[in-house]
């Protein structure tokens, strides 16, 4: 019996429904993926535990079978809620799927990836009202495998696809070290997802947002080359800048995302003058300037 094909288990992967914040709303209802590649002689071997890892997953955290349905509560409306899948919609949409195709895993690096041919999913899916949560295929190359994890973007974020991921890669290595303590993690982000969904608030108006939403065919893909040196120059900038705002007695810790940050901001400010001086208007200083990085707000 195929382990994903979950219509004919005995027991579909069930789980308590539950509600998403209001964070989770303000993300655009389309599907991103990740993709991993694996050069391989033996394809066959590689699909066969790339399933079994998923179907440990599933069994272990059944949420991410589920499928997103927009339902009301007794204060707000059009509120996004995650229940088990229907069987309409594993069959429309299986957990996990394979494909194969005559090219070489370096298709990667192409953006022409992200296609439903290689996703299983659409950047968006249009009609559906059940929507899955995620969703895996493997794409048997001619020189290996690539791994497309589908999600759902207002369900799943990028840290829950870090620990998707390494879930799953413990799952096919080491099938016995599972973290244990995952029930208990997701107990307690339940209680506080039932809590903050019970507050007074404004209805949602998730789904008129996103019919005025305006998706690409593909996601825009870029490829930056930044000098190591620089980086490091602007790391040391960086440093110098916070040490002469706290003083000498303070400590701080300069992170890649902060780098990061600061070259972006210095992009900006580069590019508004260079347009300034073409246009012959006022050049803006820095103090009208600002650059604010989310991190971690979920």
């Amino acid at each position: 019996m195929d382990a994903m094909d979950w219509k004919t288990l005995a027991e579909i992967p069930s789980f308590n429904p539950f509600f998403l914040s209001p964070l989770d709303h303000l993300m655009p209802p389309v599907y991103i993926s990740a993709f991993t590649s694996f050069t391989l002689q033996d394809t066959k071997t590689g699909v066969s535990a790339l399933r079994y890892g998923v179907y440990r997953l599933i069994r272990q955290r059944p949420a991410l079978s589920g499928e997103i349905i927009v339902a009301n509560t007794k204060t707000k409306v059009d509120v996004r809620k995650i229940q088990p899948a229907s069987p309409s919609t594993l069959g429309s949409f299986p957990i996990f799927s394979t494909k194969e195709h005559d090219r070489n895993i370096h298709y990667i690096e192409d953006p022409k990836i992200c296609d439903k041919e290689f996703t299983g999913l659409p950047l968006r899916l249009e009609g559906h009202k059940r929507q899955p949560v995620v969703r895996f295929q493997a794409n048997i190359m001619k020189d290996g495998i690539i791994l497309a994890t589908t999600f759902f973007h207002p369900a799943i974020d990028g840290s829950s696809l870090f620990e998707m991921l390494t879930g799953l890669a413990t799952s096919i290595r080491e099938p016995g070290l599972l973290s244990t303590d995952y029930a208990l993690q997701e107990l307690r982000a339940r209680q506080h997802l039932a809590r903050i969904i019970k507050e007074p608030g404004p209805a949602y108006q998730s789904n008129q947002l996103s019919k005025s939403a305006d998706i690409p065919e593909y996601p825009a893909s870029l490829q930056l080359s930044l000098c190591t040196k620089r980086l490091l120059e602007m790391a040391s900038r960086c440093q110098n800048h916070i040490k002469q705002r706290i003083g000498s007695a303070g400590t701080c810790k300069i992170s890649s995302g902060d780098v990061e940050s600061a070259t972006i901001w210095l992009c900006i400010v580069r590019a508004r003058i260079k347009a300034a001086l073409s246009s012959a208007d006022t050049i803006p200083t820095a103090r009208k300037l600002s650059l604010a990085v989310a991190m971690n707000v979920r």
